[in-house]
């Protein structure tokens, strides 16, 4: 069974992403769950592939997020809530958007995509929690 959070642990490592990219693309992906240390290691891979350009990547991140609102087998995705998801939601859209304002950076059509992503994972995440709406969504 792949897990999710132990792929995003091992990215941090150094390892990639091509494995979370292979799993996301299962059609029936199993059931995740999310510990308390998930929002600490999706935002700092979510700025490292910010500080590197690579959208394609911050993409695949939070095509996590989107697995993680749908799939979370205990209260751990509204624990994610709680905890500041959509503040730092927010920060990473906010640097997408200087992006957006450049005009080198545009010729990149993952940056549009990526664009597009953000605003599919905020629909997701608001129509699978409830705790949506007690966290300012």
């Amino acid at each position: 069974m792949a897990n999710l959070e132990y792929l995003l642990g091992e990215a941090l490592k150094g390892k990639g992403l091509q494995k979370i990219e292979q799993v996301l693309e299962e059609d029936a992906l199993p059931v995740q769950k999310c510990s308390r240390l998930l929002m600490g290691k999706l935002d700092k891979l979510v700025n490292k592939e910010l500080d590197k350009n690579d959208f394609k990547n911050v993409s695949l991140l939070l095509k996590c997020v989107q697995c993680f609102s749908r799939n979370d087998s205990s209260d751990g995705f509204v624990w994610l809530l709680q905890q500041g998801l959509v503040a730092k939601m927010t920060m990473w859209f906010e640097r997408v958007t200087e992006f957006l304002k450049s005009l080198d950076l545009l010729v990149d059509k993952s940056l549009p995509r990526l664009a597009e992503d953000f605003y599919c994972t905020v629909q997701v995440v608001c129509s699978n929690s409830s705790e949506a709406d007690m966290s300012g969504i």
